[in-house]
């Protein structure tokens, strides 16, 4: 490391052209995933949608889910606002399957470009220094979800109360 390499005009052109490829790439990853975006998630919007599947889940799972969300969530790009929702979808999945909880508490706080979420359940959490732990999968999961938007994930599990999960994200445009 530390040694100075000498770029040849060919070599320049490539670096250039594997950017430009590289580019290209992500903008067309971007426009697949907003084109995979449900139309009524389009036309609804993340709040609307969101209690729409909370209210969903709450009917056939039979499991209460409190949802708040302060504030609204104005422009915010929807395939990010997408990504919010499947965070928030995640949780609520990896609750269902291991959890065995019998209430949910979702709270969403908006302010700009911020987003925080706090969510809690009521079963059983998971000692995280045990040798299996039941959803790591998902939880890695959802934790890829969070780095994807450059955010940040804590988890407070506790054995005997259920889990508390806390997701800051900066959805800047």
């Amino acid at each position: 490391m530390g040694e100075r390499v000498i770029l040849t005009n060919e070599d320049v052109k490539q670096f250039e052209n594997a950017l430009f490829m590289l580019d290209t790439s992500i903008t067309e990853l971007y426009r697949v995933a907003t084109a995979m975006i449900p139309e009524q998630f389009v036309v609804e919007g993340l709040k609307t949608y969101l209690t729409e599947f909370c209210r969903k889940v709450e009917k056939e799972r039979n499991i209460k889910i409190d949802l708040e969300i302060v504030n609204d969530f104005g422009k915010i790009d929807r395939s990010k606002d997408y990504s919010v929702f499947q965070i928030i979808r995640a949780l609520i999945d990896y609750t269902l399957k291991y959890a065995e909880a019998a209430r949910v508490s979702i709270t969403i706080e908006v302010e700009g470009p911020l987003v925080n979420i706090q969510f809690t359940n009521s079963g059983k959490g998971f000692d995280i220094t045990g040798p299996e732990v039941a959803g790591a999968k998902e939880i890695a999961h959802i934790k890829l979800w969070v780095e994807i938007l450059k955010g940040k994930f804590q988890i407070l599990p506790n054995p005997t109360k259920g889990n508390e999960i806390y997701i800051e994200l900066n959805l800047k445009n």
